[in-house]
């Protein structure tokens, strides 16, 4: 439609003080290329793509660098470097407002990546109506693979959920070649245990003191006594939980004991938040299962494929978001 062409200055300028400075129209409606900016923008905002079927903004490289580089030097609160947005209610189960792909094979490929120099947030993930504010996806495997990995101290302020749970560490007596595991103790209860070793006093008597603390968080206390060394038949708890502290009797004068007490929690975040130890499934969870592979089921089985449209695209299409025709990147 229109072509021009210059060696030092501008090519096409067109400048409008109320309307479209340049506006371009077809397959492709504005094409640029240049040895540092195929098109460049600046305003209020410096680029702004709209489609309706399509990409709104597609960027591409070959050079190995930055496809999209979104910069903002404003120290101001809320201000962006890339951000992403959808407007629809209703979007679609793998719609994206910020989608970030890797399909290289190699060990520190990052799909998104985000940093933070300061106190605040390297990745940020909000949910106001009850869904998940970040989600990790490993194909549902139990085996394989991560669906999130932490390197440092992790803090959860709320309940966690998991099926099972364990420490791994370097073994202690091969820390370089090998690693030792311990599951966590479970409980249908919100228990707390407690232990020690108490020697006797002459009458076979003994005091065991807890910490102040102790029952303002536990109540519902259990016992268990063991005599060590020496056979005590007759040792029994002669005083129960009061005051913070217990009383062991009838044992052996200048014996000793291993006690242990447990105790449920009764502080205000247990009492507000109790854990069921029984729920029926609901809604697209029931008639399937967390684990189905315990089970001989399918992935397709599995709560995470029934509850999750982002699930279902990730399992069904496991080569991945389609990705857009480089010679024809609107799809036409």
């Amino acid at each position: 439609g229109v072509f021009s062409r210059s060696d030092n200055g501008i090519g096409v300028y067109g400048e409008s003080y109320t309307a479209t400075g340049v506006y371009g129209f077809g397959q492709t409606g504005v094409y640029g290329q240049g040895d540092y900016a195929g098109v460049q923008g600046s305003g209020p905002i410096g680029l702004f793509g709209s489609s309706t079927s399509g990409n709104g903004v597609y960027a591409y490289t070959e050079t190995g660098q930055e496809a999209v580089i979104g910069r903002n030097l404003s120290t101001a609160y809320g201000a962006r470097g890339v951000f992403g947005e959808i407007h629809s209610t209703q979007p679609g189960g793998s719609s994206s407002a910020v989608l970030g792909v890797n399909n290289g094979t190699g060990a520190s490929g990052i799909g998104v990546w985000g940093s933070q120099d300061g106190t605040g947030y390297g990745v940020l993930g909000e949910t106001l109506n009850g869904g998940y504010a970040v989600v990790g996806d490993n194909g549902g495997s139990n085996t394989s693979g991560y669906a999130g990995s932490f390197n440092g101290r992790v803090a959860v302020v709320g309940t966690l959920t998991k099926g099972g749970g364990s420490f791994k560490i370097d073994h202690p007596l091969d820390p370089a070649n090998k690693y030792l595991y311990h599951s966590f103790v479970e409980s249908p209860d919100m228990k707390n245990i407690y232990d020690g070793v108490v020697t006797l006093d002459e009458n076979g008597r003994a005091v065991v003191t807890m910490p102040d603390w102790f029952e303002a968080l536990n109540q519902n206390f259990r016992y268990q006594l063991t005599a060590i060394g020496a056979s005590m038949p007759d040792l029994y708890v002669s005083e129960k939980i009061s005051d913070n502290h217990f009383a062991i009797a009838g044992g052996q004068p200048g014996g000793e004991v291993s006690w242990q007490v447990t105790g449920i929690r009764h502080d205000p975040f247990a009492e507000a938040y109790r854990i069921p130890v029984e729920e029926d499934k609901t809604g697209s969870e029931k008639g399937h299962y967390l684990y189905p592979e315990v089970y001989g089921k399918s992935v397709q089985d599995s709560v995470w494929y029934a509850s999750s449209p982002n699930a279902r695209y990730n399992i069904d299409h496991p080569e991945g978001p389609q990705q857009p025709d480089l010679n024809d990147p609107l799809g036409q």
